[in-house]
Order: C-alpha cells, then sequence, then structure tokens
C-alpha cells in the first residue's frame, strides 16, 4: 500500500492522539479530517495533533526528508493546516479560536514542537 510520499495521505491514528479516548464528536471527526487531507510541501503532513474534548493541540513535526529548505515551508505547512481546520469547524457552525497556551511551548509530541491550540465552541 503506498504510503503519504506516494499521494496518500496519512490515516488519523498516526497524525492524533487522544489522551481522553477516541470518543470525540462528529464534528470534531470532520474537522480532523480536513487536517489529514491538507496538503503540504512534498507531501510531508509535517503536523500531529493531540486532541482533547475541545482542544486540537497543533504540532509541527521536524522534517524527515533530507532537504535543506525544507524548514522554510515549515510555516507555509502549518498555515495551511490551520486554514483546513477553521475553514472545516466554520462548515459544522463549530467556532474556531486559535490561542497559544503557555504550559504548552516547552512540550513536544512525536519530536514535533507546539505552535498553537485551536478551541473549538
Amino acid at each position: 500500500m503506498p504510503g503519504p510520499g506516494a499521494g496518500q495521505a496519512p490515516a488519523l491514528k498516526e497524525l492524533c492522539v487522544y489522551p481522553e479516548g477516541t470518543a470525540i464528536s462528529p464534528d470534531i471527526a470532520a474537522i480532523l479530517q480536513a487536517a489529514r487531507l491538507a496538503p503540504s510541501s512534498f507531501n510531508s503532513q509535517p503536523w500531529r495533533f493531540v486532541v482533547r474534548h475541545d482542544k486540537i493541540h497543533v504540532f509541527a513535526c521536524h522534517n524527515k526528508i533530507a532537504f535543506s529548505d525544507l524548514g522554510r515551508f515549515q510555516e507555509f505547512n502549518i498555515g495551511i493546516v490551520l486554514s483546513h481546520i477553521v475553514l472545516a469547524a466554520e462548515e459544522q457552525w463549530v467556532t474556531a479560536e486559535t490561542v497559544r497556551e503557555e504550559g504548552l511551548s516547552e512540550k513536544e509530541y512525536k519530536n514535533g514542537k507546539y505552535i498553537c491550540t485551536v478551541r473549538l465552541h
């Protein structure tokens, strides 16, 4: 089966962790699917999510591809996935608020650094 580099988006189980369990609302499931399908440079999907009841913590992964300029695309990639999250939330009639939780600023997840939290209301 082809992996993400061959044109297939990774499964949610590869992108998300659910500390409170995987029983999430259909709205959040739809939002995560939109994030999963977001395009990225070199189809690298350099993001990971920690999903809580009404929050999605967004982490940027370190480069897995040996290309010296890939790091400069990180901001674009994160902007694209955040845009997908916000637009999908809007389609679900859910308000998405992007914030930075200072208690998480030093946290890492799967070798990724914390970027922001999307609060869903």
